[in-house]
């Protein structure tokens, strides 16, 4: 797990996030445009937060999410456990394959 903000304001909102839920994977941040193009999303197309990818073990992004989507936010704990339940019963990559492109987050030093 890693989080990314694109919030404007930089790492100061990020900073109280961290602070108040102490999450267990790193935060960093980084802009909206190269979320959106991770995610093949057109410009375009107006994006809401959060984003949310499933990746699998050979790299392929197998499913993605923006905030809009009330089907799989309504109930994200149950929908996020089911898919990652599913990346994992696939077991492990027998050989090496193509990655797929990083997005570039910033982690920025307290």
């Amino acid at each position: 797990m890693l989080a990314g903000t694109i919030d404007t304001e930089g790492m100061v909102p990020t900073k109280a996030f961290i602070a108040r839920y102490s999450p267990a994977f790193p935060v960093g941040e980084g802009e909206l445009i190269k979320f959106q193009t991770f995610g093949q999303w057109s410009p375009m197309v107006r994006t809401f937060v959060p984003f949310i990818f499933f990746i699998d073990k050979k790299g392929v992004i197998r499913a993605q999410y923006m905030g809009s989507d009330t089907g799989f936010f309504g109930s994200e704990a149950t929908n996020i456990r089911q898919m990652l339940d599913k990346l994992v019963a696939e077991g492990a990559v027998s050989k090496p394959v193509a990655k797929a492109a990083p997005v570039v987050i910033k982690k920025k030093a307290s």
